[in-house]
């Protein structure tokens, strides 16, 4: 009997297209179902099997949690008195964040110079101290503007480090560690947007960033741990 398999984004003969050409369903024999399903479940082998993969995925996901805090409740911050800005100007503080791109070349040279441990903990260090800018700025926006430029320093530096390491662990099996990862990444995301919104209407920025920063402290905890059992 065929399996059917839903996918996305794909317009290749003999796929069943919805009329945006953006969804599909892609007919399978139980022979190629086998094979996708034992894939899926590989994923799942390569995060038991693979301590320093389970490692950096939480690293990961502390990264993406707080930065998904940051960007979910900053727009209300800004929006409120006394900044009251509109949808424009809001959108203006996301260029402060190319100083990412920064980070990702210096955390290019530190793993291959082979100190992507230690760098990991100075990037996850950004982020907690961005989160202390932050904190100052409820009234101003020039803490605002620092804090957002270091946290967003930290996220993209210990993502850039996460990945050169996990992607070394089994060069056979990049896609699969990549997917374990970036799943778990998104997953932590999402979460960090709904503490966000929680933390917000139920203490105001300060709320905010006790949790983004809390956050942040746990990862930096995590990489004190592995230093100090390594």
């Amino acid at each position: 009997m065929a399996k059917l398999i839903y996918v996305t984004n794909v317009s290749l003969d003999g796929y069943i297209e919805d009329e945006q050409g953006v969804f599909a369903w892609l007919p399978m024999d139980d022979e190629l179902f086998a094979l996708y399903t034992d894939l899926l479940r590989s994923v799942g082998t390569l995060v038991r099997t693979e301590p320093a993969l389970r490692r950096r995925m939480f690293y990961g996901a502390c990264g993406m949690g707080s930065f998904s805090v940051l960007w979910t409740a900053l727009a209300l911050l800004l929006s409120e008195p006394p900044f009251s800005y509109g949808e424009a100007t809001i959108g203006l503080f996301g260029l402060a964040g190319v100083a990412g791109a920064a980070a990702a070349q210096a955390a290019g040279r530190l793993a291959d110079a082979g100190r992507a441990r230690s760098a990991t903990g100075g990037f996850l260090l950004a982020i907690a101290v961005g989160w202390g800018a932050l904190a100052l700025g409820t009234h101003a926006v020039a803490p605002i503007l620092v804090g957002i430029v270091v946290l967003d320093l930290g996220v993209q530096g210990q993502h850039i480090l996460n990945q050169s390491t996990i992607f070394a662990l089994r060069p056979d099996a990049r896609s699969r560690v990549n997917t374990a990862y970036m799943t778990s990444n998104f997953v932590w995301g999402a979460i960090g947007s709904g503490a966000a919104a929680w933390a917000w209407s139920a203490g105001g920025w300060h709320a905010v960033c006790a949790i983004g920063g809390g956050i942040a402290l746990v990862g930096l905890a995590g990489w004190v741990h592995e230093r100090w059992t390594a």
